[in-house]
């Protein structure tokens, strides 16, 4: 028996607001401080970027409730960059999909 597969699809390809199999939850404030916490500590989990030291939130102060950051991270010269770019993408779609910046 063979099989095809004839698409594959992200969560991105859906319109926004549709949600399948699921309830829509709302989003946890949260501050800049616990936000850099937790990313720090969701990026060292993926394996070859256990040489992140540091994460840095920016947040766009004109954008409403916080939606708009970002995350900067500093490593060290052992690091493989195209891991810690991927946990990086990978860690900051996940709390965005969780968390909106409180104002500060």
């Amino acid at each position: 028996m063979q099989y095809r597969v004839l698409k594959s699809w992200s969560s991105r390809a859906w319109p926004r607001g549709v949600v399948f199999g699921e309830a829509k939850v709302a989003k946890a404030l949260i501050s800049k401080a616990d936000l850099e916490r937790i990313a720090l500590q969701e990026i060292r989990n993926f394996p070859g970027s256990e040489h992140v030291l540091s994460v840095e939130v920016e947040g766009e102060t004109g954008a409403p409730r916080g939606i708009d950051w970002r995350l900067y991270v500093m490593a060290s010269d052992e690091g493989d960059l195209d891991r810690i770019q991927y946990a990086v993408k990978v860690a900051t779609d996940r709390l965005k999909r969780r968390y909106d910046l409180q104002p500060s």
